[in-house]
C-alpha cells in the first residue's frame, strides 16, 4: 500500500497511458510505482477513419441494393396484377417511349417498361442536413442539366436524354453513357405525373387513383434518416439543455459579437494592438448582421480606420470577418424573410434545420409559408446553411448575449459577473453527475473516446490499489486533440522538419564537421532561416563564425528563457554574441526597443521575413512568467480536458494540474534520462534522444509530470536568470556550474528505485478477444475445371490493365491468350486508347478471366461455384500430441488458426470460441486431429503476453513477449516493451539506400514454441493464463 498523500502522473497519447506514483514529503520525494499501457487505436493510423467504416459503407450498400431488389420486385408484381406485363429480352429505348408517352398511347408492355424504368433509376433525394463534397457535385450536376434542358426545350428528363441519343445517332457516334451523373429526384416525379396524365385517356380503367398511388410509392418511397439527437452534446451550462445549432439566428449573432469583443486594431508602425471603441463595434455587428461576411480592408474602410492597418485576427489564411450566414442565405433567395418579426424567422430556420426528407420540406415551405417553387427549390439546393453546434445553449445564450451586446464584454467574463451573482449556473462536470466506476461515456472523436476510457481504467486500478491520489498532474500527447486536418498539417509539418535536420546535417559533413550534434544542426537550420544574416544587426554571419571555437555567433532566446522557460524553436535565433551581450542582454525585442527606436524599426524590418511566430515574439510587449507557468500547468485540449475533468470529479478541481510535453521533454534532457532507455557513448555523452520504440519512455514521461510542480518552474526560472547574468558578466565558468534545473531532479535514491522497476516493467497490452474485422476477401471466385491441369481450379476476372505479361500463362480462354501474347510482343503494355480486339477484330478485350492458385477458399452459400478466401485468422489453438516427441524429446505440438469466420460461426452456434475437447479440424489445410492423440494446451491471441523460452531445457531464461500475428504453422512474437517491426530506409557507406528491419520479429513454428501463457492486468502485474 502507498503513502497516503501521493501524487499521479500521467502521459496521455493516442494510443498509450503511461502512469507513475510518487509522494511528496516536503523535499523529500519518494518513487512507489509506474507503468505503462499500450491500446489500439480505434481509427485508421493514416487516414484517421474509424477501422470500421470500410465495412459499415458496404454493409449500407448492401442494404440500398436489397431495398431496390425488394422495390423492384414489388413493382412488378404491381404492374403484373393489372395487366402490364413486361416483355422478354425486349430492346426498346426506355427514353424513346418516355418521350413517346408524353403525347402519344403506349402499348400496355411499352407503358409497362416506361413504370419499370422509373423504378431502376429514380434521381438523387438528400436525406441529410450535411452540406458535403457530394452533394455539392450532386447539386451543380442537377442544376446544370435544367439549364440544358431548358435550351433544348425538352418538357422531361426523359425526353432530354432521348434527344441527346438521336444527335449522337445522328453524326454517327456510338452509345455512350450520358455526362451528367446526377439527377434529381423531382425530375422523374414531374415527368412521372405527366406521362401518366396523358396515358390515363387511354387506359383510365388500369391508372386509377389507387393503383397510381401504389406504383408511385414502390418506385419514389426512401426511408427518412434516423433522427440522431443523442449525437449532439449537452450545454456546458445548463442540464438537459442541447447545444445550440450554429444556424440559428442568435448563434449567428453571438458568434459575431464574440468575434467583435475582443477585437483590436494597430496602425502601421505601431507596435502593439489597441481597442476598438465600442461604438464601432456596434457598426461593425450592424453590418455583419446584413452580410454572409466582410473583408478586412472594408471593415477598416467603414469604420474609418487607415487600410494599412491591422486588426488582431489577421493572418495569412484569415482574411473576412463572418457574418450573419443563415440571414443573408435565406434572405438571398426569399426576399420576404426580413419582413418577418424574429419569432417568425426562428420558426421558419427551425423548419429548415429540423424536417430532413427534401420533398417534406419542400411541401411545407410553398404550403405554410407560401414560397414559391423556385424560391423553395433554391432554398433547398442552393442555400449553404453553416452546419455544427456551439458549446452553448440557446437558453444560455439568451442570458449572456444581450450583456455582451451592451457592455462589450466577452462571454467569459459575463458568465462569470452573473455567477457571482448566481444568475448563471457553474460548470457542468458530467463526471459528478454519473457513477464514475460503472457508468460509460460517449464523446463523438473516437481516439479521444478509446483514450479517455483507458485512463479512466487506469485510475480506477490505482486508487484500489493505492487508494485516491492527493494530486493529479497530466500531461498531454499532442496528436489527441488533433482532427485529421490538423494531424495531416502536422505531419506535413514534421516531414518538413526532418528534411530541414537531414539538409543541414549533409551541410555539415560537406564542411568537415564531424559532430552531428543538436546545437550544430540547429544552428545550420536558424543560420538559413535567417539567410546567413544576423536579423539584430544585419552583419552577414559566414559558416565559419557560425561556428568559430569562441562563440562568435549565439544561439538566442528572442523572448529571454529566463522570463519564459520558452525553449522551443519559435523562441530561437542567431545573434552576434558581442550585440547579444553588451545589448540585448536580459531584455525583449521591445524593450531594448525603448530605448533605440532607430534599431528596433530596423530590426522590425528583418525579423517580418523570420516566420510569423519569431515576428510575434519580437513585436510582444509583456513578459508574464506567471502566465508562463500556467499555460503549462492549464492546457484545456479535448482529451487532455475529458481526462482532467475525470479526475476533478476524483480529487477536486484544485488537486488537478495540466502540463505540455515541450517541459518534459527539456526535464528528461536536462537530467539525462534519456539514457534509461539509449546508452549514452564511450566518453560519458548524453543520450541522444528519446527511444520511442521503447515503450517504457511513457512511464520515464509520466514521472516527470508526476514531479513537475509550479514552485518547480518558479525555481528554474531563478536559475535560468542566475544563468544570463552571469553570462552577461562574462563569468562562464560559474555559468557553466548553475543547471536551469539543477537542485531540483530526484536524488539518487529515488532514482535508482525507478530504474530498478523499468528494468522489472511489463508493458500492459490490450489483447482483443472479441470477433471483429472481415470474414471473408471482397473478391469472388469461380470454380472451374481445368482440362489441361485435369483439376479444379479457381479462376477471378481481372481489369486489362492490372494483367502482366509474366501472368499471361494463366489465362483461361487460350485463344484471348494467343492475341494477348501477340499484343503484349507488339506493344509492350496496355494501352487503353488502342485495347487488343477479340477474333471479331471490333470487340475490345478489357478484362479477362485468369486462374488463382488459391487453397484458402469458402463456398459461403454451400452451393454454386462461388468461392472466396479466408480474410483473417482469429486465434491459434495449440495442441500437444500424447507419445510422440521433437528431436531435443520435448512433445511434439502443432497449432490449428481459427479464422474469423470459424469464430463467428462457434459463436452464432453458442459454442466454446476455443475449442478446448476437440476433435480439432485446420480449415485452411484440410487437416484434422483426434483427442485420442492430442491434448489442448493453450490459444493465443493477437497481443497476448507469453513466456517464450528459447531453450526449453532451461526454464530460468524467458523473454516476455506478445503476440504480433499468426500465419500458417508459425507464430510472430515481439518483445512486449517494443514497437512491432518497421521497415526504413537507411543510408550504405556507399551512398546508396537500402531497407533495414527494426525491432524484427521472432518467428517460431508452433511444434517448437515453448511458452507459458500469462495475463496482465492493466497496472502491469502478471498471472499465470489457461484456457
Amino acid at each position: 500500500m502507498a503513502d497516503k498523500n501521493f501524487i499521479l502522473g500521467l502521459d496521455l497519447g493516442v494510443a498509450s497511458v503511461g502512469w507513475a506514483c510518487i509522494s511528496e514529503n516536503g523535499d523529500i520525494k519518494t518513487f512507489i510505482d509506474a507503468g505503462v499501457k499500450i491500446f489500439q487505436q480505434p481509427v485508421e493510423a493514416k487516414s484517421s477513419t474509424p477501422k470500421n467504416q470500410a465495412r459499415r459503407e458496404a454493409r449500407g450498400a448492401r442494404k440500398n441494393l436489397s431495398r431496390k431488389a425488394r422495390r423492384k420486385f414489388l413493382l412488378r408484381k404491381t404492374l403484373e396484377n393489372n395487366g402490364l406485363l413486361l416483355p422478354e429480352n425486349h430492346t426498346k429505348n426506355p427514353y424513346e417511349l418516355r418521350t413517346k408517352a408524353l403525347d402519344e398511347k403506349l402499348e400496355r408492355d411499352e407503358l409497362a417498361i416506361v413504370l419499370y424504368h422509373f423504378g431502376q433509376k429514380r434521381g438523387f433525394l438528400s436525406n441529410s442536413k450535411t452540406k458535403s463534397t457530394e452533394d455539392g457535385k450532386v447539386k451543380t450536376s442537377i442544376t446544370r442539366i435544367e439549364e440544358k434542358m431548358v435550351e433544348m426545350g425538352a418538357r422531361t428528363l426523359g425526353e432530354y436524354r432521348f434527344h441527346i441519343m438521336e444527335n449522337l445517332k445522328k453524326m454517327n457516334y456510338p452509345p455512350r453513357k450520358f455526362e451528367e451523373n446526377y439527377t434529381s429526384r423531382d425530375m422523374y416525379k414531374q415527368e412521372f405525373d405527366q406521362i401518366l396524365e396523358n396515358q390515363k385517356k387511354f387506359y383510365p380503367n388500369i391508372l386509377t387513383l389507387d393503383f397510381c398511388r401504389e406504383i408511385f410509392h414502390h418506385i419514389f418511397y426512401q426511408r427518412p434518416l434516423k433522427i440522431q439527437k443523442n449525437l449532439v452534446g449537452e450545454c456546458s451550462y445548463f442540464r438537459n439543455r442541447k447545444r445550440a445549432n450554429r444556424a440559428t439566428l442568435i448563434a449567428q449573432e453571438f458568434l459575431i459579437w464574440k468575434n467583435l469583443v475582443d477585437l483590436k486594431y494597430k496602425n502601421p508602425g505601431d507596435v502593439s494592438f489597441s481597442d476598438i471603441p465600442f461604438e464601432k463595434k456596434i457598426i461593425l455587428a450592424d453590418e455583419l448582421q446584413k452580410q454572409g461576411s466582410m473583408k478586412f480592408g472594408k471593415a477598416k474602410k467603414k469604420l474609418g480606420l487607415l487600410e494599412d492597418g491591422k486588426f488582431n485576427f489577421e493572418s495569412g489564411n484569415k482574411t473576412e470577418f463572418e457574418g450573419n450566414k443563415t440571414l443573408t442565405q435565406i434572405t438571398k433567395y426569399w426576399k420576404r424573410f426580413t419582413e418577418l418579426d424574429r419569432e417568425t424567422q426562428d420558426k421558419f430556420v427551425t423548419d429548415i434545420l429540423t424536417i430532413f426528407v427534401e420533398g417534406d420540406l419542400e411541401k411545407r415551405l410553398k404550403d405554410f409559408w407560401h414560397l414559391t417553387d423556385e424560391e423553395a427549390k433554391n432554398i433547398i439546393r442552393k442555400a449553404r446553411i453553416p452546419v455544427g453546434y456551439i458549446n452553448y445553449s440557446e437558453k444560455a445564450l439568451k442570458k449572456i448575449l444581450p450583456i455582451m451586446q451592451k457592455t462589450g464584454e466577452n462571454d467569459r467574463k459575463v458568465i462569470a459577473d452573473l455567477q457571482k451573482t448566481g444568475k448563471f449556473p457553474q460548470e457542468r462536470n458530467k463526471y459528478e453527475e454519473m457513477n464514475i466506476w460503472r457508468d460509460e461515456i460517449f464523446l463523438g472523436n473516437p481516439s479521444v473516446n478509446k483514450s479517455v476510457t483507458e485512463a479512466r481504467k487506469i485510475i480506477k486500478a490505482i486508487i484500489k490499489a493505492y487508494g485516491t491520489p492527493t494530486l493529479i498532474r497530466i500531461e498531454m500527447a499532442s496528436d489527441l486533440k488533433k482532427g485529421k486536418k490538423e494531424k495531416d498539417a502536422l505531419s506535413k509539418k514534421n516531414k518538413e522538419n526532418q528534411k530541414a535536420n537531414k539538409d543541414a546535417q549533409d551541410m555539415l559533413t560537406e564542411r568537415n564537421i564531424s559532430e552531428h550534434s543538436y546545437e550544430n544542426i540547429l544552428r545550420v537550420k536558424l543560420w538559413k532561416e535567417c539567410g546567413e544574416v544576423c536579423p539584430y544587426t544585419g552583419k552577414t554571419i559566414s559558416f565559419t563564425q557560425l561556428f568559430s571555437g569562441h562563440s562568435e555567433v549565439d544561439i538566442e532566446h528572442i523572448i529571454p528563457y529566463s522570463r519564459s522557460l520558452d525553449d522551443s524553436y519559435n523562441n530561437l535565433t542567431l545573434c552576434y554574441a558581442d550585440f547579444n551581450r553588451k545589448h540585448k542582454g536580459n531584455k525583449t525585442p521591445y524593450e531594448y526597443g525603448q530605448i533605440n527606436s532607430e534599431w528596433y524599426q530596423e530590426a522590425k524590418k528583418r525579423f517580418e521575413k523570420l516566420p510569423k511566430e519569431k515576428f510575434v515574439r519580437f513585436c510582444q510587449t509583456e513578459v508574464n512568467t506567471d502566465d508562463f507557468i500556467s499555460r503549462q500547468l492549464n492546457d484545456t485540449r479535448y482529451t487532455c480536458q475529458e481526462v482532467k475533468r475525470f479526475c476533478e470529479a476524483l480529487v477536486g478541481k484544485s488537486n488537478v494540474e495540466v502540463t505540455k510535453g515541450q517541459l518534459t521533454a527539456m526535464l528528461r534532457k536536462a537530467w539525462d534520462w534519456n539514457r534509461f532507455l539509449v546508452k549514452g557513448d564511450e566518453n560519458g555523452a548524453p543520450a541522444p534522444e528519446k527511444n520511442r520504440a521503447d515503450h517504457r519512455h511513457h512511464a520515464i514521461d509520466a514521472l516527470i509530470v508526476a514531479l513537475t510542480s509550479k514552485e518547480f518552474l518558479m525555481h528554474a526560472s531563478k536559475n535560468s536568470a542566475q544563468r544570463e547574468l552571469l553570462w552577461k558578466n562574462g563569468d562562464d565558468s560559474q555559468r557553466k556550474s548553475i543547471r536551469t534545473f539543477s537542485g531540483l531532479a530526484p536524488d539518487k535514491n529515488f532514482v535508482r528505485d525507478f530504474e530498478k522497476k523499468l528494468e522489472e516493467m511489463i508493458i500492459s497490452h490490450t489483447a482483443n478477444h472479441k470477433i471483429t474485422g472481415a470474414l471473408h476477401n471482397d473478391t469472388a471466385y469461380g470454380k472451374i475445371f481445368d482440362t489441361i491441369e485435369q483439376k479444379d481450379v479457381f479462376v477471378v476476372r481481372k481489369k486489362l490493365e492490372n494483367l502482366k505479361k509474366e501472368n499471361l500463362k494463366y489465362v483461361v480462354d487460350s485463344e484471348v491468350r494467343k492475341i494477348l501474347e501477340k499484343y503484349f510482343d507488339e506493344y509492350g503494355s496496355i494501352n487503353l486508347n488502342n485495347p487488343p480486339l477479340h477474333k471479331d477484330g471490333k470487340t475490345p478485350i478489357l478484362s479477362v478471366r485468369v486462374k488463382e492458385n488459391k487453397l484458402n477458399m469458402y463456398n459461403f452459400r454451400g452451393k454454386g461455384d462461388t468461392f472466396f478466401a479466408y480474410e483473417n485468422n482469429h486465434h491459434v489453438e495449440v495442441l500437444e500430441h500424447k507419445t510422440c516427441k521433437n528431436k531435443d524429446g520435448t512433445p511434439l505440438r502443432v497449432g490449428i488458426i481459427v479464422t474469423t469466420l470459424e469464430a463467428n460461426r462457434r459463436a452464432k452456434n453458442k459454442e466454446n470460441i476455443v475449442n478446448i475437447q476437440g476433435p480439432w479440424k485446420n480449415e485452411t489445410q484440410g487437416k484434422e486431429f483426434g483427442s485420442t492423440e492430442w491434448k489442448f494446451v493453450n490459444s493465443l491471441f493477437k497481443n497476448d503476453l507469453i513466456q517464450y523460452f528459447p531453450d526449453a531445457n532451461n526454464p530460468e531464461k524467458f523473454i516476455i513477449c506478445r503476440v504480433v500475428k499468426f500465419s500458417g504453422s508459425d507464430v510472430y512474437l515481439q518483445p512486449h516493451r517494443f514497437m512491432s517491426e518497421v521497415k526504413v530506409k537507411v543510408k550504405t557507406p556507399e551512398g546508396t539506400t537500402k531497407d533495414e528491419i527494426l525491432n524484427k520479429n521472432i518467428k517460431k513454428s508452433v511444434s517448437v514454441l515453448h511458452f507459458k501463457k500469462l495475463q496482465i492486468d492493466t497496472l502491469g502485474n502478471t498471472f499465470s493464463a489457461n484456457d
